[in-house]
């Protein structure tokens, strides 16, 4: 728990339980950076250290009521942004470190390639994975909370020639986004598995609503991490659960090999594929 609440905290924490238990994981993020930067650094990767810019009790407190020292004002958004926008300023972002064309090859080549449509990329980061994609003529949107990846994301695409549209948004009101349903592929590389309940549930609810019948899920989600860990991780019957009876588990393969970075291979990863069902329960076609 955090030591020294002011009232307001208190009244804040007890109001938005989810808020409360993701500012604590937050803290305990803080708490073992050094142990994770030491622990990559004896493997040859490099992460710039940085103190955390504004105190977690600051923070909290602010996200309640607003104050002067740059923390946006009261919200959802702006408590969740908290560990995303420490993780990228201290360049430690494990989702940016697994190779981009091992996840797609199923689903953009070979027998089994679903034809280029529309693709939503949820927590897209700094756009790897939607601009590969929209390399291969998917019309791709990709979503991410945090303005500086979505930034670094379009600096990527113009790199490249490719068009994505870019949204800076909350994935746990995805629904709510003004996106358009009728997405064929959908993609969640390790962001839910971040979020706190309320905000899983409304991320997985969002994508249901925006998939197409007969629409591909590809979710990459770590096993589930001790307690210690800010990291949640998702397990099978969790995945299953949270996408409920709307969609159909198709796969799940856990990724190993030597291409797999040292961290990210620790955290045990799997691959979930989904298709969504259509109006008679059946996966659409």
């Amino acid at each position: 728990m955090l030591a020294g609440k002011t009232a307001r905290q208190q009244q804040w924490q007890a109001a938005h339980p989810d808020l409360a238990s993701l500012a604590e994981q937050v803290q305990r993020l803080s708490g073992e950076v050094e142990w994770l930067q030491d622990l990559l650094g004896q493997h040859g990767i490099e992460t710039r250290r940085l103190a955390v810019p504004v105190p977690l009790p600051t923070a909290i407190d602010a996200a309640g009521a607003g104050n002067k020292n740059g923390v946006p004002p009261a919200g959802r958004e702006a408590v969740m942004r908290i560990p995303f926008r420490l993780m990228y300023r201290l360049r430690f972002a494990p989702w940016e470190l697994r190779p981009v064309v091992p996840a797609w090859q199923r689903i953009t080549g070979g027998p089994d390639a679903l034809p280029p449509g529309r693709a939503l990329d949820v927590g897209c980061g700094t756009g790897r994975d939607a601009c590969y994609l929209a390399g291969r003529g998917w019309q791709v949107t990709g979503v991410d909370i945090v303005a500086a990846a979505i930034a670094r994301a379009r600096r990527r695409a113009a790199a490249l020639g490719v068009q994505v549209r870019w949204v800076v948004g909350d994935v746990g009101a995805l629904g709510g986004l003004g996106l358009e349903p009728g997405y064929t592929l959908l993609s969640d590389i390790g962001c839910i598995q971040w979020l706190p309940g309320a905000a899983r549930v409304g991320a997985a609810a969002g994508m249901t609503e925006l998939a197409a019948p007969g629409a591909t899920a590809l979710l990459v989600a770590f096993a589930p991490a001790r307690p210690a860990l800010p990291l949640r991780g998702m397990s099978q019957e969790q995945v299953t659960g949270l996408f409920g009876a709307a969609w159909e588990l198709v796969e799940a393969e856990a990724v190993t090999g030597p291409g797999v970075p040292p961290p990210v291979r620790w955290a045990r990863p799997t691959v979930y594929r989904l298709i969504r069902k259509d109006a008679s329960g059946e996966p659409g076609t």
